[in-house]
């Protein structure tokens, strides 16, 4: 599906949400989507350097193996019934997200997913975008569609989409500082043009108690230990669910009132720890 406005093309949506019949196993279906998505010069497999990382990444983020085989002409029954929904929604938003910030072409991926977590704790939608190659988004749905998954599917669309065009910019977030401006900026700009009132980030922790978090994080802000980071932007035993994503959306509100005037091209081209740094 090519999505344009004004007959100027905006992005590429391509679907592999429906599971192949003839699929007998749970371990034959990461690489029966693989195989529908098509190689392109300009994002090879999309938007990994080789289907290998491709299948990598869909068995992490589908989970197959909690699909139920007896069940995927349900579960495409259920796609189906959707299909036309998706695809307006990402559409539109990624129309509106255009409309603040101009890039290439975007490639948009639908896969299924049957994480009990997307669809019990991210109404039933996550994405990510591959760092391989930017403008590149991938989503991943859950066929039950719980209540809410069209906010979500708009936050996500959005925020993936600031993801896919920031990384043109050739930053490392492997530091946690970095990573949670990363984080911050497209929050930030998700609110700009949704509905604020329904954004995940608005439902968790308040402004005053992330600040109250924030000492705390700001000792080891330096860190490139992956799991210690890891443990603060989605939380964990020790630090509450989605820390990291709220104390970048914080971080970035304030360094935007001290700087009213700046453009979204012009933050993306900003060292994160500079933006971080001054934002306290």
């Amino acid at each position: 599906m090519v999505i344009k406005e004004n007959k100027k093309q905006l992005g590429v949506l391509y679907s592999a949400l429906y599971i192949p019949e003839i699929v007998t196993s749970t371990k034959s279906i990461t690489p029966s989507l693989a195989q529908r998505i098509p190689t392109l010069k300009s994002n090879k497999a999309a938007g990994f350097t080789s289907v290998f990382k491709l299948q990598e990444s869909i068995s992490l983020n589908v989970s197959p193996e909690l699909c139920r085989i007896s069940n995927i002409s349900t579960i495409n029954d259920s796609f189906d019934r959707h299909i036309d929904e998706i695809e307006s929604i990402v559409a539109s938003t990624l129309i509106s997200a255009k409309s603040h910030l101009q890039s290439k072409v975007t490639r948009i991926y639908l896969f299924p997913t049957f994480s009990d977590f997307i669809q019990k704790e991210m109404r039933g939608i996550s994405g990510f975008s591959p760092y391989e190659y930017c403008n590149t988004i991938h989503i991943f749905i859950h066929p039950t569609f719980p209540k809410g998954w069209q906010n979500s599917l708009k936050e996500t669309i959005a925020h993936e989409f600031f993801h896919s065009v920031h990384l043109e910019q050739d930053h490392h977030f492997t530091r946690l500082d970095n990573w949670i401006i990363f984080e911050g900026l497209a929050e930030y700009f998700t609110s700009q043009i949704l509905d604020r009132k329904t954004l995940l980030v608005k439902s968790i922790l308040s402004d005053s108690e992330v600040l109250s978090w924030l000492p705390q994080v700001n000792k080891i802000h330096k860190s490139k230990n992956f799991n210690v980071n890891l443990d603060i932007i989605y939380g964990s035993k020790k630090y509450p669910q989605w820390l990291g994503y709220k104390i970048g959306y914080v971080l970035v509100k304030s360094f935007l009132n001290h700087r009213r005037t700046i453009t979204w091209i012009e933050l993306m081209k900003m060292d994160p720890s500079l933006i971080y740094k001054e934002a306290l």
